[in-house]
């Protein structure tokens, strides 16, 4: 949403919706998507490892979204030789995919002249958040195979 993340709880017959955005403002808080670990979608509420995907960057929670900690990407390279090259502040993530034994993540940016770019990086490092959110994530950008 355009407000940050919100879990529901359904208790005789009414849900009620709780906000997971603590310690988060701004472009944070323009949410574009959010996925489970699949590893972790069984175990309780509070202990789910949950990712979003904002205007801000990317986000993990190691407690079902009380608390969230920054893993985006180091750098993105200008494949289109645009004058004015992107830095990952600038990169509005979009999407986030489980696949196989990797993450992904789609972005987008806006250049001067108004056209999109899109970049999709990915890890395997994934794993290692569920024990520690300090745990180091590499992303790896796709560059071939992409038409402008």
């Amino acid at each position: 949403t355009e407000t940050g993340v919100y879990f529901g709880s359904a208790s005789g017959g009414v849900t009620t919706w709780t906000a997971k955005n603590t310690g988060l403002s701004g472009t944070d808080l323009q949410v574009n998507d959010v996925a489970i670990d699949p590893a972790t979608q069984t175990w309780a509420e509070a202990s789910k490892v949950i990712w979003r995907a904002t205007d801000g960057g990317v986000q993990v929670s190691l407690d079902g979204g009380a608390t969230w900690t920054e893993k985006n990407p180091a750098s993105v390279s200008n494949q289109w030789s645009d004058a004015v090259a992107p830095t990952v502040a600038d990169l509005n993530f979009t999407e986030l995919l489980f696949a196989d034994d990797k993450l992904f993540v789609s972005a987008t940016w806006q250049n001067a002249s108004s056209a999109w770019r899109s970049w999709i990086f990915y890890t395997d490092d994934f794993p290692a958040v569920r024990a520690s959110s300090g745990a180091t994530v590499t992303w790896t950008q796709l560059t071939t195979g992409w038409d402008d």
